[in-house]
């Protein structure tokens, strides 16, 4: 894959400077709030707690807009680098990179700190469950953010100890994946759940705007589906390296396939955006559904822009579910209960019937979820969750058209140039970023 770098001309970032980006250089104020986001874990990103291999590591994370508070930046999904699950630094040529926005034609905005972190969750959980599943345990408790507990008890399918080894093991191995992405997912949802509710990592520090942003589901989603890769290719008893090897490729084909976009255009996807989705360095919309009840989420997708084809419409993700692998009417494989062990917790209790003092991950969580729903609509307004409220026959026509920057001789604003042309040259889009973001008619669910 090419690097950009490569075919574009370094800008000059700095304010005032001609070809400096669209969103100019932090204030001294931000900058003085950049240190205390760090320190706080900014865009839903806490300090890891100990367990096998510990949770992930610390990264920072943004929202998908500028401002004052926001920490936005984009990524060039060419030149992510290596990833790093653990924390001892590389050299810089041999680095990750760990945050930034990235666009892409089918999974709307993806907050790479976010994807990562979901990633090295989904290994933490997987790996606890083999180790659990290996000594025959029916209970184990897993680390989570903010100092919370997650209680898992395992029901193992009748027969399971007279079963014959190899099929026990390979159906052991592929319940603990999909088990594993579920706790992680859980955990992620969590993280938006305490945050919404007011808990902070410093106190001056308020983090409910980070909540429940368009771009938090679906970077939580796609880090679920490239653990899925990286896991199937790293085996489970392989070093950091390998794992993260793994991790670069799966999240290298990952954004191939979603079409994620140049910096520039995911800068234009946000001004498209700007006054419907965001305004004045704050989120205008929320999306908290987040695919509990029905296992399925539909990403946020920009229309208009000139470098997605027309029509454009939003394919829904499938959520990983335990219940596939066992059948109909089986017993779940595990059931989870939430020890919050933050003080927001009380916040919570009292939406919930009996104010119980863990959750249940399928009792308590939906209603928590739901909760939240209306305190954003008596908040921010009925639509708060809903990207284009107009009918869906004029959403194409009523969403805002992105202004073009001809910052590259290849982008030739023609219908032709959208999706390819007939003389069968590639398409503006696939010259600009290496990719065909109209052509590929992949499924996106997980099965």
């Amino acid at each position: 894959m090419r690097r950009h770098s490569d075919r574009h001309p370094v800008r000059d970032s700095r304010p005032g400077r001609s070809g400096a980006p669209a969103f100019a250089a932090f204030s001294m104020p931000a900058a003085v709030l950049l240190v205390a986001a760090v320190l706080a874990g900014a865009g839903g990103c806490a300090a890891p707690p100990t367990g096998p291999r510990g949770l992930p590591r610390y990264r920072t994370g943004g929202l998908p807009f500028p401002g004052l508070f926001s920490l936005y930046a984009t990524a060039d999904p060419l030149s992510l680098g290596r990833h790093r699950a653990g924390y001892e630094q590389r050299e810089p040529a041999d680095e990750e990179v760990e945050r930034g926005i990235v666009y892409t034609t089918r999974a709307g905005f993806l907050d790479i700190a976010h994807v990562r972190i979901t990633v090295d969750t989904t290994r933490y959980c997987v790996e606890a469950l083999r180790g659990a599943v290996a000594r025959g345990d029916t209970t184990l408790t897993l680390n989570g953010s903010n100092k919370s507990l997650f209680h898992v008890t395992l029901c193992y399918p009748p027969g399971w100890a007279d079963a014959p080894a190899a099929g026990r093991d390979a159906l052991a191995e592929a319940l603990c994946l999909r088990a594993g992405q579920r706790l992680a997912y859980l955990m992620m949802t969590w993280h938006e759940l305490a945050s919404w509710f007011g808990q902070r990592q410093l106190f001056f520090v308020d983090e409910t705007p980070s909540a429940f942003t368009w771009e938090d589901t679906m970077s939580h989603v796609v880090g679920l589906r490239v653990a899925e890769r990286a896991l199937g290719r790293a085996a489970a008893d392989s070093g950091e390296d390998a794992f993260d090897d793994a991790v670069t490729a799966a999240l290298d084909s990952e954004l191939l396939l979603l079409g994620a976009v140049a910096p520039s255009e995911t800068d234009e996807a946000v001004r498209a955006v700007r006054g419907r989705w965001w305004a004045g360095g704050r989120p205008l919309k929320r999306q908290v559904d987040v695919g509990l009840s029905d296992d399925v989420v539909y990403p946020w997708l920009v229309p208009g822009l000139w470098f997605v084809p027309p029509a454009t419409a939003p394919r829904p993700f499938r959520l990983p579910r335990e219940g596939d692998l066992l059948g109909p009417g089986a017993p779940e494989f595990c059931t989870v209960l939430i020890e919050p062990r933050i003080e927001e917790a009380a916040r919570m209790r009292r939406l919930l019937p009996g104010r119980p003092e863990w959750f249940s991950r399928d009792r308590d969580v939906p209603l928590l979820l739901e909760a939240v729903r209306r305190q954003m609509r008596r908040r921010f307004g009925e639509q708060v969750d809903d990207p284009w409220p107009a009918p869906a026959d004029a959403r194409v026509a009523a969403a805002p058209k992105a202004v073009r920057t001809p910052s590259t001789a290849s982008r030739a604003p023609t219908a032709a140039t959208r999706t390819g042309s007939a003389s069968g040259k590639p398409s503006a889009s696939i010259r600009a970023t290496g990719r065909d973001t109209g052509t590929q008619q992949t499924q996106l669910g997980f099965y």
